[in-house]
């Protein structure tokens, strides 16, 4: 609610001061969900919100829905445990658990998939492809780049874009980034994730995709100055051609990925397989000290959900989290 507020506001102000606004007529922002059809959003009104709040969800979904929209900036959230876990949210990312001769994704678990920031870009993919051309320019979690999970995401895209400009920012701490010559790599925002910008366009005619990208590293002044004095035709790119079958979306030297390529994979070495022990909430469920850890298990069990969430700090329950 608040970003729609302070848009209309800041807005108005500026129509105003430049004399732009003559009309008494509103602007064009809408507050809605987009990974939610019109029908969910209707639930706004059963928790008391005005029948104008429940209105805007309605003529937004109409302009997704009827509207030729041939522009999508934003910078979408970041969550890999999503809270749009509604069917049409689901079905955005459909089009991206495919290996790239076409047969369904090898992945045994694929969750990352379901981040928000993934379906923001098939969303906004899936209104550039209904007009049949478009722009969609986001910056965004720069995990889909290089993670092999997201390689029939990447074959995807450069399917549906001619043109693909990628400027990643790096600076990601869970990564333990460095710059170049070894020193400290920021992040643009106070954030552990690393981050890219993502130019996609997608022409009428179609053609073979072309990919560029620059990387820029160091500290977070200097990227914004690199940024600052930069645009689209300033920035030295350099061409990439993502192979198959993981499809990167960064440098990488394929002299002899061809030879690589006709070794033989992990699993059909090892046929007993799996993806390994993920642990989650390790501050309750693991102690070096088998009485402390059997206290905590024992008032977990016999006490309120609410005095257990407060006095051992436990967040909101996700997926993967009983």
């Amino acid at each position: 609610m608040a970003p729609y507020t302070i848009a209309h506001l800041k807005l108005s102000l500026a129509f105003k001061k430049t004399g732009f606004w003559k009309f008494h007529r509103r602007l064009g922002i809408y507050l809605t969900n987009s990974l939610e059809k019109s029908e969910a959003q209707q639930n706004l009104l059963s928790f008391g919100f005005a029948e104008s709040i429940a209105g805007e969800a309605r003529e937004a979904d109409k302009i997704k829905r009827e509207t030729p929209i041939m522009v999508v900036i934003g910078n979408p959230p970041y969550s890999g445990e999503s809270s749009n876990k509604g069917e049409y949210a689901r079905r955005l990312i459909d089009k991206y658990k495919f290996e790239g001769d076409g047969s369904k994704l090898k992945e045994k678990n694929p969750k990352w998939l379901n981040d928000d920031y993934v379906k923001f870009i098939a969303f906004a993919e899936d209104l550039i492809i209904k007009k049949d051309e478009g722009i969609l320019a986001f910056i965004n979690n720069h995990s889909f780049l290089d993670n092999p999970t997201f390689r029939g995401m990447r074959n995807h895209l450069m399917k549906t874009f001619d043109n693909i400009y990628i400027v990643n920012l790096h600076g990601s701490s869970k990564k333990k980034e460095k710059a170049m010559d070894g020193g400290k790599d920021e992040n643009v925002f106070n954030i552990q994730q690393g981050v890219s910008i993502n130019i996609f366009v997608k022409n009428k005619v179609k053609k073979s995709s072309e990919i560029k990208i620059t990387d820029v590293y160091g500290k977070r002044d200097e990227k914004f100055s690199f940024l600052d004095k930069n645009n689209i035709s300033t920035i030295k790119w350099q061409n990439i051609e993502p192979q198959t079958p993981s499809y990167l979306f960064i440098k990488q030297d394929t002299s002899n990925l061809e030879e690589y390529n006709k070794g033989f994979k992990v699993n059909e070495l090892l046929k007993l397989n799996g993806t390994g022990i993920v642990t989650k909430r390790d501050k309750l469920s693991i102690d070096f000290d088998k009485k402390v850890l059997f206290e905590r298990v024992n008032f977990f069990a016999n006490n309120p959900e609410g005095e257990v969430r407060q006095r051992l700090k436990l967040p909101l329950d996700v997926r993967d989290w009983i």
